[in-house]
């Protein structure tokens, strides 16, 4: 998955799963211990740093090894740019509908 384009996608698309899930899920599930829910909120959290740590900077640090330390810094802008490109446009949806 080498494509910057997809890897925004793809990150933008988790935090709309997450949010979706958090959204709907807890109400059916609060549990009994408080400790539970708390140990399962950071277990997401960590996940969601791994996994955005990937998409976001697995491939830049990796051309950043090989010294294509222009091309990394292309991907990781592509990517990002990428990514506020789709939070600008569900801003833009939230806005007007």
């Amino acid at each position: 998955m080498n494509n910057p384009y997809l890897r925004a996608i793809v990150a933008f698309a988790y935090i709309i799963c997450v949010s979706f899930f958090l959204q709907t899920v807890p109400p059916l599930l609060e549990p009994e211990i408080p400790a539970l829910g708390i140990a399962l909120m950071l277990s997401v959290f960590v996940l969601s740093v791994a996994l955005m740590a990937f998409l976001f900077f697995f491939t830049p640090l990796t051309l950043a090894i090989e010294k294509k330390f222009k091309e990394s810094a292309w991907f990781f802008g592509k990517t990002a740019i990428s990514f506020l490109g789709c939070v600008a446009v569900l801003l833009l949806i939230l806005t007007f509908f």
